[in-house]
Formats: structure tokens, sequence, C-alpha cells
């Protein structure tokens, strides 16, 4: 299948027009969305008059599609709720559409996420379920499955995601593309709803692109960020591997991809090295902590809106088979009331955690590479991960995925093709950086795909 770049040089080439990308991506929607659902909304009209005149520059004429809580101009935004008030059409779009479109770049769909962008999978009562192309019956993962699905089927050539705990480098790992999670500040979140700018957890929280090759990812990113990638430093880059973690693998080629990955590095020429991180269990407690508070705070408004939720009342609701917010939301509003008491020394946590990033980053420097699972099992099917969420061998399994964010590293999920299961699942492989060594970690990424590649 043809990622981004090779779309883009076909119709520098007079090959194909913008237009006729355009329709056949719209195409593919229309064929595919039936049994994917991964779009929310189709912008056939917008996208075609766009098409017709494409706007020059580094992505001119590239079909995109936009994850569902990021605005454009004209369009509400729905959280993917039933419950939720839809967001009025925005006057603008968001920043990060505005410099896609100031590239070139066409947005031809929304795409579907989880409800108010929290859970591990992409369901919603709005919308409902999406599905993963590799296999229907697992997956597609969440918050940005929708995203990952519609790439990964080729029905969009890439898209924007967001990240506050996986929610791009997981769905890309389901469903075997490439995700990239950039560092919190590297990419304006304006017109990102619901807004989280005066919350702590916004440190966590990145938008990324989701594509179907790393030199795509690195095309996309250099276009949305405040700062591209800077050139690589002329020395030979350290690898960097887990040592200690309290993280656990389900299936063997899980593993075997973070192994395979490592080994590339080296006979590349980088330099191993162990990496130990003894405050992982605390850094996962406090980031825990953290997310549960300012996420309530932040879909509580949307949610809210036009009543306030009633959690005892929803509980009965749910019960007779009539709920107005999906089961993990009300899951974790509950969990936070539950756990507000203890939250009284957040203040510490966040202190504890921006101590401990300036740390790892100098530790990581501008040329160290860490290598590890994207996350320790292949998707498991649909409606599973929500319902072991909590226990503490899920947290093992998820535990790598949660510690880019609280650390704020700059992290890319590249799926291992080679190592794909007998059923067709592939294993991602994450590589991580200190913030201002993407140039590094872009070759490192590039360099493992060939390695890993069918």
């Amino acid at each position: 299948m043809e990622d981004a770049t090779d779309i883009l040089a076909a119709m520098a080439r007079g090959e194909r027009s913008a237009e006729q990308v355009v329709r056949a991506h719209l195409e593919r929607i229309d064929a595919l969305n039936p049994a994917f659902n991964f779009a929310t909304g189709i912008l056939a009209d917008r996208a075609l008059a766009m098409a017709r005149s494409p706007r020059p520059g580094p992505l001119s004429g590239l079909p995109v599609t936009i994850k569902e809580h990021i605005q454009i101009e004209g369009l509400p935004v729905t959280f993917c709720s039933t419950r939720a008030r839809p967001v009025p059409a925005a006057a603008r779009s968001a920043a990060v559409v505005r410099r896609l479109e100031a590239a070139g770049a066409i947005p031809i769909a929304r795409t579907n996420m989880s409800e108010m962008t929290i859970g591990p999978e992409s369901d919603n009562l709005r919308f409902g379920l999406t599905r993963n192309p590799l296999d229907p019956t697992r997956t597609a993962g969440g918050s940005s499955g929708g995203e990952a699905a519609a790439v990964a089927c080729g029905a969009s050539a890439a898209g924007i995601g967001s990240d506050i705990g996986g929610s791009i480098r997981y769905p890309a790992h389901c469903c075997g593309v490439v995700g990239f999670k950039p560092a919190a500040a590297a990419v304006d979140k304006d017109g990102v709803l619901p807004d989280m700018g005066d919350l702590f957890s916004d440190r966590f929280l990145a938008l990324g692109p989701l594509t179907r090759s790393v030199r795509d990812a690195r095309l996309l990113y250099s276009v949305i960020a405040h700062t591209p990638p800077a050139p690589l430093h002329p020395r030979t880059p350290r690898l960097l591997i887990p040592e200690g973690l309290p993280t656990l693998t389900r299936e063997p080629c899980v593993a075997d991809a973070a192994r395979a990955a490592a080994r590339a590095r080296e006979a590349s020429g980088a330099i191993p090295e162990a990496f130990a991180l003894p405050e992982a269990d605390q850094i996962s407690w406090d980031y825990a902590d953290l997310v549960f508070r300012d996420v309530e705070r932040a879909s509580r408004a949307a949610i809210d809106d036009p009543t306030p939720l009633n959690l005892a009342a929803e509980l009965w609701r749910q019960a007779r088979g009539r709920p107005t917010v999906t089961t993990f939301v009300l899951a974790l509003l509950i969990g936070a009331a539950a756990r507000r008491p203890w939250l009284r020394g957040a203040e510490q946590a966040e202190g504890r955690l921006m101590a401990l990033r300036t740390q790892v980053h100098e530790r990581l420097g501008s040329d160290g590479i860490l290598v590890m699972p994207t996350t320790g099992e292949l998707a498991p099917p649909h409606g599973d991960l929500a319902r072991r969420l909590m226990s503490p061998r899920t947290r093992r399994i998820y535990l790598g995925q949660l510690l880019h964010n609280a650390l704020d590293l700059p992290c890319i999920s590249v799926p291992a093709r080679a190592l794909a299961d007998p059923g067709g699942l592939v294993p991602g492989v994450s590589l991580a950086c200190a913030p201002g060594a993407e140039g590094a970690l872009f070759l490192a990424a590039e360099i493992v795909e060939a390695a890993l590649a069918r």
C-alpha cells in the first residue's frame, strides 16, 4: 500500500491530480467505513473543492483525516457522546488543522474515538464501535482508533490524533501502522476539546500523526510542530534497553519484536546500555492520580451539559440497558470520585514528576534512544481490556505506554510486520528520546522499520 510520500511524489510527477487522489480516498471511505466504522463525518464537498485548486506546499493535495475532538471550521464537536451538548460549529479550525491546510493537506473526514477521548477502545454511544482492519473481532485501540483504522485501511493517507496515555501509539500498535507522540508542547493544541490548558495533565497531552511509514510521520511532524526535527549530531548513537522495569508481555512476538529492534540498532552502530527506572511504579501511580483528577475536571463540563450527571442514577440506567455515557467513562468518573480524598498530595506528585522528567531527559541526552514494546499484548478482543483495565497485571502490560507521557518523551510506535502473529496482528515497537532529539529518533525508527518489514 502506498504511503503519503509516494502519493505526493506521484502528484508531483503529474501522474495523478489532487482531485483524483482525493476522490479515490473518498471512494475507499464509502467502501470500507460500513465494515470498520472509522469515520464519523465525511467532508466530501469541502475536500473536493479544495482538491480542484490545491494549495502549494509540502503536503499539496494530500488527503488526511482528523480526530473528532479537533475543531474544523464550520463543524461542531460532538465528543462522540450522546449526552454532552455538541460544541457549536467553530469559526476557525484548530491550529494543527490550519498548519496542515497551509501546507496543502486536504481534510477528507473526521474519525471515531472513545467518548470524551476517555478509554482504550474507540467505542461510544453516538457513533458506535470502530473495528480493527487486521481482525474485525479485535479492538482498533483508543482513543484515536478511528485514525489508526482509517490509515490501515488506506482510506486516509495520514491522520492526526491525540495522546495522553498511549492514545496515538496504542491504536497504531493494534492496527499495524506508525504512530508518533511528540513532546506535549511541541504542537499547538489550540482548538482541541475539551481544553485542558489550565490543568497539569496538559503536560501529558500531545498531538501527533498516524501514518503508514516513519518517513510520513517525520514529514507531517515537520509541518505541524513549532520546531521541525533538528539536524543530527555527528556522534555515535546510544541504545538504551530497559532493565528491571515492572512490565509484562503476554505474547512471545511482542517481546521478540523489541529484541529484534534492539539488534537492528546495534547492527547500525548504536552502543547499548542498560536503562533502569526504579521510580517506575511511583510514576505510574502519580500519573494515574493526576489524570483521574484532571480528566474528570475537563470532561465534566461537557458531560454535565445540559444537566449534571448523577453517578448513582447513571448506574441504574446502565443496569436497565439505558446508558447515557459509556461504561468506561462512568467507571472513570466513579474512580475519580473515590480517589478524591487521596489527591491532597497531588502537588507533591506534580513536583516528583517534573524533577524526574529533568533527570531522564538529561540521561537520554541528544543521542539516547530507548527501545521497548509499545505495549505488552497484541490487540485484544472488543471490550476485553476495559473489563480488566484496573487489575495490577494489566497495569504492568501497559506501563511503558504511560511512562512516555508522564516523562514527556517523544515516542514513536513502529509496526514489526515481519513478526506478525498467525492471525495477522502486528506487534509495535516503541522508540523514545528526549525532547529536542526527534531527528535522531526518526532515523532510528527508519532503521528499525526497514529491519522489521516483511
